[in-house]
């Protein structure tokens, strides 16, 4: 799936008799009561997925899949440590019951020791959580945080494990798989201790959202678009920056 407002024309899945329409309203009965689960709830995308997730009414539970206590005050967000991400067997029964996985674990090539830590987070730990959410809530969405320039054959090697990952997650049969690949994530609230490369981007945000639509979008219209592509049941597509913030704005208008 490809280009800015085209989004707006896709289409919902289908709805069995568990999944009736409410009367005036949008909704399926069976997405007012979510549960989600939310891979990297530390970072920048996954702790406003977390955020957005909560303070949604529809979602009643959050899995919060995390290395570090998150020191969250909520009867919604569920914390579970996991120390291996390589192998959930011990945490993975937490799942069932899922409607949705938000994957948003991962680190930056600049980030990275080496091109194999970079594989292992990108790839090998989104395939694990893949194949454990597949299991244990057998028809959640899988929506899989990638990256605006993801390509299987790019010489680039972060572009390369993102495009070869979003392929194998492809290769799983999982019951619902989206891939976002937004070009700058901007955090709307600030994060302390970043580096200098951070504090240019922020300042630079205004702008380059001004200039062009492909150009950014910020951490809640990423986890918002995640909620609407899961209440909306989309599957199959890759939403490219424009897509995400299209689908941001139709939650924002429910």
């Amino acid at each position: 799936y490809r280009g800015g407002d085209e989004v707006d024309e896709v289409n919902v899945g289908k709805h069995g008799p568990e999944h009736r329409r409410l009367a005036g309203g949008c909704e399926p009965l069976h997405y007012l009561a979510m549960k989600v689960i939310v891979f990297g709830p530390t970072g920048t995308a996954g702790s406003e997925a977390v955020a957005q997730s909560a303070a949604d009414p529809r979602v009643q539970e959050v899995v919060a899949v995390t290395r570090r206590p998150l020191g969250l005050a909520s009867e919604t967000v569920r914390e579970i440590r996991c120390e291996d991400f390589s192998d959930l067997s011990p945490i993975a029964e937490r799942f069932a019951g899922a409607d949705a996985c938000f994957f948003c674990l991962g680190i930056s090539a600049g980030q990275a020791k080496s091109d194999a830590q970079y594989r292992r987070i990108t790839h090998d730990y989104a395939m694990s959580a893949a194949r454990a959410v597949g299991t244990h809530a057998p028809g959640a969405a899988f929506q899989f945080l990638s990256g605006r320039g993801t390509n299987p054959t790019s010489w680039m090697m972060w572009a390369r494990v993102k495009g070869e990952t979003e392929e194998d997650l492809k290769a799983l049969g999982l019951a619902r798989l989206n891939c976002f690949r937004p070009a700058y994530i901007h955090p709307v609230e600030p994060r302390t201790g970043q580096s200098l490369g951070y504090r240019l981007m922020r300042h630079a945000y205004q702008p380059l959202r001004a200039l062009s639509k492909s150009g950014a979008t910020t951490n809640v219209e990423l986890a918002r678009s995640m909620l609407q592509a899961t209440i909306e049941e989309l599957d199959g597509h890759t939403f490219e920056n424009p897509d995400v913030n299209a689908l941001a704005a139709r939650y924002a208008a429910r």
